[in-house]
């Protein structure tokens, strides 16, 4: 009994608490004549009933906090890396870059003798593991500059005392290739000090590198949420094997010279393949590759925005249905139709005001999680964000609380509507939700429905604009809407099957159960709403994930057949953001391992291309006459391999639909050396990508790009050779001296399985938050029910109805209403699946992945769904039950 007890005292504070607030803005409205009739009429109902109107704030609340809290990610992870862009770039006006691979040094004579530049300075970047004792793991971005020269001086301030010491008498500090400055804050946070040594992964491995100041944490050493390091560049050229090659150049412009003509300039010099641009642009260009998860993440947390309006708009239609008196007596007093639209539209307003301020709030405290999970998730494949504190822009909060109490407002729309058609006072409620019980007669809802549904189709057709299928997601809106209103006619249907397929099998309650959920189809169908859109959206990403994972697996197996594979810091290789290359030193000594019989070097780095970053891989042919497989679009797999060995390329599935180029064509790339064209010898498919990826030979990319690190080394070991083994000898023989990773080939695909499942799981958090706020709809209406149905209810036990009878009935409707709104949710999810995976991910990122039903996507939902409906019905049947059936009975 105390436990009992203290659950209701749990439960009736925040209730208490969501009154209170909803009472003081009701009190805030009573300036004007509909504010007090609000406070007057409408106040005393909501606190009459705590429990809908408790349920009902929660349910908006969740949906805009998870609305408000990807908004807030999205804009945390937008600031963060254009902060760290424009924090290295200081006084920057253009910055030219040619991918990861870097261009010559020597260019910078050409940037410098164009004219308007007024200064050029090199710079080397690169994001590596601390694995010292006292940051292990941490991430530290080490910066490469010409910090002694006056130009560099002039772009960037480092505010180090130290610093200015070193510049007075440089040779010492000249004398080491590992001395390097650190930014303060970070310094203290981990205890390090003056001259004290910090271990790095580094391109020759793990190395020791000697701190000789101190960075102020403004400006550059607020970059990268203040993980960052200075080096000297040549030295860093040194450390990090990267021979005469940098990574960009930072340039400032004469007096009154125009940068774009200054830009054009230099883009002729150059050529095609090199990108010049403001460093805002570059931020930009680095935000466009988050562009797909970024949008994923708002659309379901959108939907389930709108599952929360579903569930106000089922709250008011009951509301109306259960004060038809009191509506009739404000109509028979004079008030007008249009007074009663207002009062109670106005009444959705305020639930909608009150559930978003409270959303709001949550939302800001929930992103903090948010940002964590999928920052983790971007750092493992796209990029490393280096986004440590939020962003809370008010007009991300403004936008979020007003979108939340508009979709409370239309939601409450068409029930004030219908009240408003009352002519008569009526002295017993009459439900304005309850909808003829006629299968045979078709309404303008039915009609409004199918024309939707039909209006669906030819809309994928549309051609994306700014690769976005704005066809593909009208078209899914269209089907959502359809469905929304053909679900009356479903829930019929399935109440019909259900006591036709089961009539010998039903038991009293189960029959009574299927002949009740049909006769309020306006509830029912309104719950069974949310319901389908939750399921929809687990389904529709469910099958697109399962079919993107079913053929990553068969590209992995397909073109990475390797038997262990050896990287440092990360486990993905070049795939991952947090890899550090290893130098070619290493290749050597695994391949005199007696058990290795052949090895493939690999290596992965950005391009940029026509605005985008792209990656280019390359490896060793061999492989491809060995045990790997390309999976050829176009051309044959010798004479692919043949163009690759004479210095062409292929190209990725989504390059190719990305960028028009087929066999064939040429592609212009920035080189260290200046602008090449690669003449195209086959199209592949690869998901190395999701923009597109080039494939060269190895010898051919070395040659070119001057760059002989690896990222992946691939080993393929003799016939009977015991991996684990392998793998011992390897850590024996590298481990001290390398952060590596040594990863079997199953649990190489599994680092690359769980990392995208990290992507996609985001995507289920938003799916499970739909489908709570879909459940309070079912608590919500089967609770009315149980209060609108009280006299039909005490007849049934005063004929012998047990308890346990009544409570099985209740919670069978609420089952039905799940199952319902699950199979139709299942089919709209799977027409989803079609749009996400035929057109917009097409559009996207030009991956074609063939459709592949996800039938335990399906079957999870559903039996989720199906479960969580019949749990939310058993407070509404414990109250059921609990009804004193003698004053029940009375007739007022």
């Amino acid at each position: 009994m105390q436990s009992h007890y203290l659950s209701k005292r749990m439960v009736a504070l925040p209730t208490r608490g969501m009154l209170a607030l909803l009472a003081a803005v009701a009190f805030c409205l009573r300036a004007t004549r509909m504010g007090r009739l609000l406070y007057a009429v409408s106040l005393p109902r909501l606190r009459e009933h705590r429990l809908r109107t408790a349920l009902t704030l929660v349910g908006i609340a969740l949906g805009v906090a998870m609305l408000i809290a990807v908004m807030i990610v999205n804009a945390s992870i937008v600031r963060g890396v254009s902060g760290t862009v424009r924090d290295l770039a200081g006084n920057t006006d253009l910055q030219i870059s040619g991918g990861a691979s870097g261009i010559a040094e020597a260019l910078l004579d050409t940037v410098r003798q164009t004219p308007g530049v007024e200064r050029a300075v090199p710079v080397l970047q690169q994001t590596v593991s601390v694995r010292d004792k006292h940051a292990r793991g941490e991430r530290l971005l080490v910066l490469g500059v010409d910090m002694l020269s006056d130009d560099d001086a002039q772009l960037r301030d480092y505010g180090s005392a130290e610093l200015e010491e070193i510049r007075r008498d440089p040779l010492v500090f000249l004398n080491s290739t590992h001395n390097i400055l650190l930014n303060r804050a970070f310094a203290q946070r981990f205890g390090y000090a003056l001259h004290d040594n910090i271990s790095l992964a580094t391109s020759e491995g793990i190395q020791q590198f000697e701190i000789w100041g101190f960075i102020a944490d403004r400006g550059i050493g607020r970059a990268f949420g203040g993980a960052v390091a200075v080096m000297y560049y040549q030295a860093m050229q040194a450390a990090f094997t990267r021979g005469q090659n940098i990574d960009r150049i930072d340039l400032t412009l004469r007096a009154q010279q125009e940068l774009s003509r200054v830009r054009a300039s230099l883009s002729a010099r150059l050529g095609a393949g090199f990108v010049v641009e403001p460093p805002a642009q570059t931020g930009e260009r680095v935000s466009r590759m988050l562009f797909g998860v970024q949008s994923g993440l708002t659309i379901a947390s959108l939907l389930a925005l709108l599952v929360s309006a579903f569930l106000i708009h089922n709250t008011m239609a009951i509301s109306v249905a259960q004060r038809t008196a009191e509506i009739g007596i404000l109509r028979a007093l004079g008030s007008r139709r249009r007074d009663v639209v207002a009062l109670l539209t106005l009444e959705g307003s305020l639930l909608g005001v009150v559930g978003s301020l409270i959303g709001v709030g949550f939302g800001a405290a929930l992103s903090n999680l948010l940002l964590r999970l999928t920052s983790d998730a971007l750092n493992q494949t796209y990029l490393e964000v280096g986004t440590t504190t939020l962003a809370l822009p008010a007009s991300v909060l403004v936008a979020g609380f007003a979108l939340g109490v508009s979709a409370a407002t239309l939601a409450s729309a068409q029930p004030a509507r219908r009240a408003a058609r009352q002519n008569t006072l009526s002295l017993r409620g009459a439900s304005l939700v309850t909808m003829p019980s006629s299968q045979a007669r078709w309404r303008t809802q039915d009609l409004a429905g199918a024309l939707l549904l039909t209006a669906a189709w030819p809309l994928p057709l549309l051609q994306p604009i700014g690769g976005v299928a704005i066809g593909a997601i009208a078209a899914a809106a269209s089907l959502l809407a359809a469905f929304t209103l053909l679900l009356p006619r479903w829930i019929q249907l399935v109440a019909w099957l259900s006591a036709r397929v089961l009539q010998r099998l039903m038991s009293v309650e189960t029959r009574l159960a299927s002949e009740n959920v049909p006769r309020d189809l306006g509830r029912s169908s309104v719950t069974a709403s949310a319901l389908m859109a939750g399921v929809a959206l687990a389904v529709g990403f469910g099958t697109f994930t399962h079919s993107f994972t079913v053929s990553l697996k068969q590209w992995i197996y397909q073109t990475l057949p390797g038997d262990l594979f050896v990287t440092q810091s990360a486990s993905m290789g070049g795939t991952s953001s947090r890899n550090v290359p290893m130098s070619l030193s290493l290749y050597e000594p695994l391949r005199a391992l007696p058990e290795v019989e052949r090895i493939r070097r690999t290596r992965i780095v950005d391009l940029p291309y026509r605005g985008y970053n792209i990656k280019a891989v390359s490896t060793d042919l061999s492989a491809y006459s060995h045990r790997a497989r390309l999976g050829l679009l176009e051309g044959e797999t010798q004479a692919v391999v043949n163009g690759l060995r004479q210095g062409h390329i292929a190209v990725s599935e989504n390059f190719s639909r990305h960028f028009h180029a087929h066999v064939g064509d040429n592609v212009e790339l920035a080189t260290p050396s200046g602008t090449r064209r690669f003449r195209v010898a086959g199209v592949y498919i690869d998901y190395t990508s999701d923009v597109g990826t080039l494939l060269f030979g190895r010898d051919t990319y070395v040659r070119i790009f001057r760059d002989e690190r690896v990222d992946t080394y691939e080993l393929y070991l003799a016939p009977g050779a015991n991996a684990q083994s392998v793998r011992r000898r390897i850590f024996a023989l590298a481990a001290e001296r390398y952060d590596l990773n040594v990863l079997t080939s199953a649990e190489f695909r599994a680092a690359i399985n769980d990392t995208t499942a990290g992507i996609f799981g985001l995507v289920r958090v938003l799916e499970l938050v739909a489908l709570i706020v879909a459940a309070l709809g079912i608590v919500n209406t089967q609770y009315a029910n149980v209060l609108d149905r009280k006299r039909e209810i005490a007849v049934l036990r005063a004929l012998g109805m047990l308890r346990k009878q009544l409570s099985r009935m209740v919670v069978i409707e609420s089952a039905l209403v799940g199952t319902a709104g699950s199979s139709a949710g299942v089919v709209l999810g799977l027409l989803f699946g079609h749009l996400l995976l035929r057109h917009i991910n097409l559009a996207q990122t030009g991956w074609y992945f063939p459709f592949r039903v996800s039938f335990a996507s399906m079957a999870e939902a559903t039996t989720l769904t199906v479960f969580a409906a019949a749990l939310a019905g058993i407070y509404p049947a414990v109250q059921a039950a609990r009804l004193n059936i003698t004053q029940a009975l009375v007739i007022e």
